[in-house]
């Protein structure tokens, strides 16, 4: 019997021996089967990936050049001279700095939406313009197998945390702010999750050409996928406010040791994240990765709707955790977890007593320098008022800190207020006693 040959369109970039391990776009003067000019070098670990995988490329035949000036080669120019690129989305201005950031925010949504209804794309996704820090569209081909890649084209941004006065900077309080640039890429989005906790679940997605993950929640205490599409999109905003803490919090602390001379684990890094929102197509459905069906999207305020995900490097499977949401060890003979424990001690210090980091747990990668690296993701906070995000036990949570922590010697080192702690534990067993003699 004649087997039937299985022809692959060249235009398309394509892994028969990996599906989903490339960029997935289409390049209409692409002739050879298989990977994408950027894709092949990023995937085939050439010798010259690390210098190559972030020179542009040609969106005509895929082909990657260091000086590329537009976004076709001349050859491709030269095939279709009628063709003109597009330019990039308006970047913000700077007087728009100066403006509250409601109106900051929705200007900029404007710009995106009018490139979007250039695509074909649905304009009836609004920001809520104090509460958002970036944007995506998402266009989903349909006709897919279940569980197979989908193609998604997205906006994408950096997520940013600023501090202002010298209280912000203090209490390291997060500003969330615009992006002045959103860049589009077309990324392959995996149908069915690859991990997941206790709360969010977790995609792998090919995004710029480099392999990252995307998240959003799932279970916030109401049941198995039943997070409304406006609670995910705040859930994953504040946690995305929690990453740029710790962060800011990190920079402070690593150069506080520095200063007093004490020797921590410095390859602690706190992990890259970009927030997106998928803007759907005319008379489509959310990504099915999403967990939103065509009834709940329709069903939602048009004005408020937000189809979020959180953008991350992907790492390692592999996890250490170095605290849980009330459980603080010292790790006296551990480099990197007493680093870890005397960082969470500085935290409470540096933030006047309102926040303490918990459940921390690092991943392994390695950084634009080859060197190896633990990143810190999936933040937890404990705040005076509770407001942080899942699992902020609020005034209880910092209670529980104060009594369980441990101070190591770098908490000596960094000269880190162990009376402070005394004091607060003996305010802590007052309250309790006084709580018994009422009763």
């Amino acid at each position: 019997m004649a087997t039937e040959e299985v022809v692959c369109d060249p235009s398309l970039c394509t892994n028969p021996d990996s599906p989903g391990e490339c960029c997935g776009d289409s390049f209409e003067h692409k002739t050879t089967p298989g990977l994408c000019g950027k894709c092949y070098i990023v995937l085939t670990s050439s010798e010259n990936a690390d210098k190559m995988k972030d020179w542009p490329q040609c969106q005509g035949c895929s082909a990657v050049y260091k000086l590329l000036k537009a976004s076709r080669c001349g050859t491709c120019v030269k095939k279709d001279p009628q063709i003109t690129p597009s330019g990039p989305v308006p970047p913000l201005n700077p007087q728009d700095l100066n403006r509250p950031p409601n109106q900051s925010v929705t200007d900029k949504l404007q710009d995106l939406q009018a490139e979007n209804r250039r695509n074909a794309m649905s304009a009836r996704t609004l920001h809520k313009g104090s509460q958002k820090t970036s944007g995506a569209a998402s266009s989903v081909i349909v006709g897919v197998a279940k569980g197979a890649p989908r193609q998604i084209t997205v906006y994408l941004a950096p997520g940013t945390a600023n501090t202002r006065t010298d209280a912000s900077r203090i209490l390291g309080n997060a500003t969330r702010s615009f992006p002045e640039d959103i860049a589009m890429n077309v990324c392959i989005l995996q149908d069915t999750p690859v991990a997941q906790g206790k709360t969010k679940k977790v995609y792998k997605v090919i995004c710029e050409g480099m392999p990252w993950v995307a998240k959003r929640f799932f279970e916030i205490g109401a049941g198995d996928e039943q997070v409304e599409i406006q609670q995910n999109a705040d859930f994953l905003v504040q946690e995305a406010t929690r990453l740029g803490k710790t962060g800011y919090y990190l920079g402070q602390f690593i150069a506080e040791a520095k200063r007093r001379n004490t020797s921590i684990d410095d390859t602690i890094a706190v992990t890259e994240f970009k927030l997106g929102l998928e803007v759907v197509a005319d008379d489509s459905a959310p990504s099915p990765a999403s967990g939103i069906s065509l009834e709940a999207y329709l069903a939602a305020d048009p004005s408020a709707v937000q189809v979020l995900w959180l953008f991350e490097p992907r790492r390692s499977s592999a996890v250490d955790h170095w605290s849980g949401t009330n459980e603080y060890p010292p790790w006296h003979q551990n480099k990197l977890g007493s680093t870890l424990n005397a960082f969470a001690h500085y935290v409470y210090q540096i933030s006047q007593e309102t926040t303490v980091i918990t459940d921390v747990q690092t991943s392994k990668a390695v950084n634009e320098q080859g060197d190896g690296i633990n990143v810190l993701f999936d933040m937890m906070l404990h705040t005076t008022n509770g407001a942080s995000g899942v699992g902020d036990h609020g005034q209880n949570g910092i209670n529980t800190f104060v009594a369980k922590h441990e101070c190591v010697r770098r908490c000596v080192g960094l000269r880190l207020d162990q009376e402070g702690f005394e004091n607060a534990l003996k305010g802590l067993e007052d309250g309790d006693s006084a709580a018994e003699d009422d009763d």
